[in-house]
């Protein structure tokens, strides 16, 4: 195509080319994608472990393609969390989550918070012992959808709690924890009180 003709008229230099073949094929080697034996197993029909046109076994195997209604098995439901290879997706995206939070500041040594609301140091009025630590949590994205995690089609909306992006990677979730409801079953209620502020 057009890097074909760039290549050869020499608006792409050799070395650019090159260059970028090199990244691609290294990570195909890093990946061990030249050792068959290292692939997982192949025991299904297809390669297909899920669609995000459909939960049905069979399907169109070209939904986006005009013209083309030929069917097939496009939804092996492979379970995914656990892997052959021992990877375990829970704990990777646990480890993912705690590795991408950001702490901006901690003025007074706030956080974390304790379930019973101790540890909080603040002069503010009404934060004084005897009294309930007062916690507000404020904004729709820290409440659960009330028709289900899974309400918008592909996950296509932009309410309440977002747990991924959309589109043709868009997947059911089997359970989602709002962070509302996280918290709210956390925190001792006799010790701490909560005001909810979904929008």
């Amino acid at each position: 195509g057009e890097l074909t003709k760039a290549a050869l008229n020499g608006s792409v230099p050799m070395k650019r080319l090159n260059d970028a073949v090199l990244r691609i094929v290294a990570a195909w080697y890093q990946l061990r994608q030249d050792n068959e034996t290292a692939w997982p197993r192949k025991t299904l029909s297809s390669s297909a472990t899920f669609s995000s046109w459909t939960d049905e076994e069979e399907y169109k195997l070209h939904p986006g393609s005009p013209g083309s209604e030929e069917n097939g098995k496009i939804n092996e439901y492979v379970p995914v969390r656990e892997t052959e290879e021992g990877g375990n997706h829970d704990d990777l995206a646990r480890k993912i989550a705690a590795e991408g939070i950001v702490m901006v500041k901690n003025d007074d040594n706030v956080l974390p918070i304790k379930p019973d609301g101790s540890g909080i140091q603040s002069s503010r009025a009404g934060q004084s012992f005897g009294k309930k630590f007062k916690i507000g949590i404020f904004g729709e994205d820290a409440f659960a959808n009330p028709k289900g995690p899974n309400a918008c089609e592909d996950r296509g909306c932009n309410e309440y709690t977002l747990g991924s992006g959309w589109g043709s990677g868009a997947a059911d979730f089997p359970h989602l924890v709002a962070p509302f409801d996280a918290l709210n079953s956390t925190f001792n209620h006799s010790a701490v009180e909560i005001t909810a502020y979904d929008k």
